[in-house]
């Protein structure tokens, strides 16, 4: 029919030869009806008539379809957008009045304006026009919810007590579809003053412009010994060119000054880790003497603290189709990221991929989510690379059952010092919430956990746990919690092999 037999013999389930299967019968017809959508025809008839041969004990089936007319869509009804304009959503839509009808763009403009992640339901009707029979309409009905999302983590320990972490930022500022973010963090060990705004549509064409000014200052965990201060101060701007209805690519460029501070109240700041004493004297002309960058053995004693400048670029690529951006239940979401610095005083570069697939089990009441990330950094032109852009794993996120940051390569006191490089993996089945009936956003899952954080290179053991946890999409942001068991954790009495396991762990704010 229509040019298009072998197309829609290929949606066939039902195959010559195979044992008769009902539903795969009743599957079949139903894929080749939603085919015949896509072509305009939204009201096909598509029905497998047998011819029984009890002899031979087979059975043959003749597919009849019957198209119908032709149908375009009049109207396109948005209803429950109490707050985001209706540009925003229309925007969004592939599926355009007086046009055919089009089943799947039906479903991508549903499912892009579900990823826009402003509505807590999202939900399309193509109700028949009276007194027309090649005539529908499209009622999109969407459930607003609040998108200012305040970013809190927190983590519990015998050694470290209750540690928090924070930020608020508003997805959909005045209901324009634009992101503003004021983050503002006063704790002791993260203190953050960062001002960042995306205007996903800067141009009508979809391109994106996102920047960022910032002043952030981090300290070791309570839980360390020693003693440092990181300052970066810095500015960003960041283009993001659609090139497919999945895919983004992104360009930015910013600029940084980093300050390393190894200091305390005794002279020679013998309580600063040996990393970070290194890079300073990496950074110093005046101390550095011949033997750095070659001879760990360096004398540091003395330094103080010392300054970097760094011109980051980055070069991106995004591929997402995954049914929803904040509780996915089917689909894939990849990201690479690269990041070079070729002038100033830190010059390096580095890596980020990113995979994470979801698939639905038995009827779509359950969910496999798979998580995994891969990332390399290396200094350039003779420079170490800058241990203030380190990776670092453990807690949830990366590796839970382990606290937060802790896993990797560690100072002779213990305290953890992140690495050049990394490897994540994750995976979840997800379970509806026992009494929330198929609600998405109240889950709860199991999961395994893997993956470590190295000086260079990916040489060496991956920590493991496994746990269960809970999730709820809360009327703040996501919330997750988990209770895991450290699998391999070592309990060496050597402070640079010990890992610190964490039991419990809660984060609101966190996606996968």
């Amino acid at each position: 029919m229509f040019g298009r037999e072998a197309e829609l013999n290929s949606l066939l389930q039902l195959k010559k030869g195979d044992v008769y299967s009902g539903e795969k019968l009743t599957a079949s017809t139903k894929n080749i009806s939603e085919r015949m959508g896509n072509f305009g025809y939204a009201f096909a008839n598509v029905n497998a008539n047998p011819q029984i041969d009890r002899e031979k004990k087979e059975v043959a089936f003749t597919v009849l379809i019957d198209p119908g007319k032709r149908v375009y869509v009049r109207n396109i009804n948005i209803a429950g957008n109490t707050k985001t304009r209706d540009e925003v959503i229309r925007r969004e839509l592939r599926q355009f009045e007086n046009s055919w009808y089009d089943g799947e763009k039906i479903k991508l403009s549903r499912d892009r304006v579900d990823r826009l992640d402003y509505f807590t339901d999202v939900t399309i009707e193509t109700p028949d026009v009276p007194g027309k029979t090649d005539q529908v309409d499209i009622n999109l009905g969407v459930t607003e919810k609040p998108t200012g999302n305040i970013m809190l983590g927190a983590g519990f320990s015998s050694s470290e007590k209750l540690s928090l972490s924070g930020g608020i930022n508003q997805t959909n500022a005045f209901g324009s579809g634009n992101t503003i973010g004021i983050d503002v963090n006063t704790s002791r060990l993260n203190r953050t003053i960062a001002v960042s705004s995306t205007n996903p549509y800067f141009t009508d064409d979809g391109i994106s412009r996102s920047y960022e000014v910032f002043l952030r200052t981090t300290r070791p965990p309570t839980i360390n010994t020693s003693d440092y201060r990181i300052r970066t101060t810095g500015a960003n701007i960041k283009f993001g060119v659609p090139f497919s209805e999945f895919d983004t690519i992104f360009f930015g460029a910013g600029v940084e000054q980093t300050s390393v501070e190894t200091y305390t109240g005794v002279s020679n700041y013998n309580d600063s880790p040996d990393a970070y004493k290194r890079y300073v004297a990496s950074l110093d002309p005046a101390v550095r003497g011949t033997t750095y960058p070659n001879s760990p053995n360096i004398t540091t004693t003395g330094i103080h603290s010392a300054s970097a400048i760094g011109v980051p670029l980055t070069a991106a690529w995004q591929r997402d189709n995954r049914d929803s951006a904040l509780v996915p239940t089917k689909g894939r979401y990849q990201r690479a990221n690269f990041e070079i610095s070729p002038a100033g005083d830190s010059t390096y570069f580095r890596t980020t991929y990113q995979q994470q697939y979801f698939q639905p089990l038995f009827g779509g009441a359950t969910t496999l989510a798979l998580n995994g990330e891969v990332n390399y950094g290396k200094g350039m032109g003779g420079k170490d690379y800058p241990i203030f852009k380190n990776f670092y794993a453990g807690g949830i996120g990366t590796v839970r059952g382990y606290e937060g940051s802790s896993l990797g390569p560690k100072a002779l006191n213990g305290d953890p010092l992140g690495g050049s490089s990394r490897i994540i993996a994750n995976a979840e089945l997800q379970f509806p919430f026992p009494g929330s009936g198929n609600d998405r956003s109240l889950r709860w899952f199991t999961f395994f956990d893997a993956g470590n954080v190295y000086t260079d290179g990916f040489g060496g053991d991956f920590k493991t746990s496994i746990g269960l946890g809970f999730s709820w999409v809360s009327p703040i942001g996501p919330l997750k919690l988990s209770f895991g068991k450290a699998l391999n954790a070592d309990d060496s009495s050597d402070p640079t092999k010990r890992d610190r396991t964490q039991a419990f762990q809660f984060q609101l704010g966190t996606g996968f």
